[in-house]
């Protein structure tokens, strides 16, 4: 009698790949969750007075603006710690541990000085001085006619003696080394560094902080 083994086929169905999409729009429009590792930020803006110095002889001349250093290093030193404790504060915000992590600040102090205040101080015709607002260097005001010290002290300059220009963009920049954060937490940290300078620092944004 002949034994017949019966096999049977199974049939195996096997899964589809998933992916998980995350929604475009991090940096450059790439994928906000890919993580990257030692990110740099950096920005463009008007400085706060505190990040900028006078010429040489502002303490001679009265020619300080008001709550600016008067050395270039002052300057550097000031910027550079409000630049750091905005990063590490941002890092809190964000729980990410910063035990073994070096911040690096990137920034240049510009030199501007005030129009004269000494009694016999005044502005030549082409000397130019930087404007205040809210607390940032925004523009450079030249003089078209002599400008006295009463007015500069006044700060009511006779009409058409000044021509003004947005002062010089400047450039800042940041980078934390020793951290890895999807694009989303590195974006969240670009926004609450901005948020930090600006309001804590007075720092007046051109462009918004952004992620290389």
């Amino acid at each position: 009698m002949s034994a017949f083994v019966l096999m049977s086929t199974a049939i195996f169905l096997m899964p589809k790949p998933t992916t998980t999409c995350v929604p475009g729009g991090g940096l450059g429009g790439g994928d906000s969750g890919r993580v990257v590792t030692n990110p740099t930020f950096s920005w463009t803006m008007y400085p706060p007075v505190g990040w900028t110095y006078p010429e040489a002889d502002a303490a001679t001349k009265l020619s300080t603006l008001i709550g600016q250093p008067l050395t270039q290093q002052e300057a550097s030193t000031r910027a550079n710690g409000d630049i750091t404790a905005a990063a590490l504060t941002a890092l809190s915000i964000a729980n990410i541990p910063t035990q073994g992590v070096k911040i690096i600040p990137n920034y240049s102090p510009p030199m501007i000085s005030d129009c004269e205040k000494v009694t016999s101080g005044t502005v030549p015709i082409g000397g130019s001085f930087g404007i205040v607002e809210q607390g940032a260097v925004t523009k450079r005001a030249t003089a078209t006619v002599a400008v006295p010290q009463a007015e500069c002290l006044s700060r009511a300059f006779a009409a058409n003696s000044l021509t003004y220009a947005p002062f010089e963009a400047q450039r800042g920049s940041v980078e934390i080394e020793g951290i890895s954060a999807s694009e989303f937490q590195l974006e969240q940290i670009a926004t609450q560094i901005q948020n930090s300078l600006n309001f804590n620092s007075r720092v007046n944004f051109i462009t918004s902080v952004t992620v290389n």
